[in-house]
């Protein structure tokens, strides 16, 4: 695989794939091989109990952490058997703020289905993707207010995923003023 943008035309990187491909895995190594970037974001685990999934956790590289979902919440927005806590994840997003004016580099993972019924996090994500940050993204849906010209779109599977990585390091434009 061998990522065609350049620095020029490089704006964001969205990466998708089947469950387990290791996107997540992809982000957090991402988070730490650019911590000199300073980025800022989030990233999902899961929460496992007795080797079940019984849940989402949020964690941002400042050691914020956060449930997003769980199968004991009980809240009116469900997706599959967990219930999402929106305020939790709303006040998550205001505790580690996406919009900080310095950060060149932001990392989402995931725009997805559970996030996606936080209408402060969709027009967060809007406002990123039409500021100067560049984000890197894990997605589950497509966002169709988007420039699709300045997103380049992966699709990772687990042959693929270590090669990107090399590659995705490379696209990342050097820090404005530095």
């Amino acid at each position: 695989m061998k990522l065609k943008p350049t620095h020029h035309t490089l704006k964001h990187i969205f990466v998708t794939g089947m469950p387990g491909v290791g996107k997540t895995t992809l982000m957090k190594k991402l988070l730490q091989h650019l911590s000199g970037l300073q980025p800022i974001g989030f990233y999902t685990e899961e929460i496992r109990e007795k080797g079940t999934r019984k849940g989402f956790k949020l964690l941002s590289p400042d050691g914020t952490e956060r449930i997003l979902a769980h199968v004991h919440i009980k809240s009116s927005v469900r997706v599959g058997k967990y219930g999402v806590d929106i305020a939790g994840f709303e006040a998550f997003l205001d505790a580690i703020r996406l919009d900080k004016k310095d950060a060149s580099l932001v990392i989402i993972d995931e725009i997805g289905k559970m996030e996606c019924h936080s209408k402060k996090f969709r027009d967060m994500v809007i406002k990123l993707l039409r500021s100067d940050k560049t984000i890197i993204a894990t997605i589950a849906m497509v966002l169709t207010q988007l420039n699709r010209e300045a997103i380049f779109t992966v699709i990772v599977n687990t042959l693929s995923r270590r090669r990107f990585f090399d590659e995705c390091v490379t696209l990342i434009p050097p820090r404005k003023g530095g």
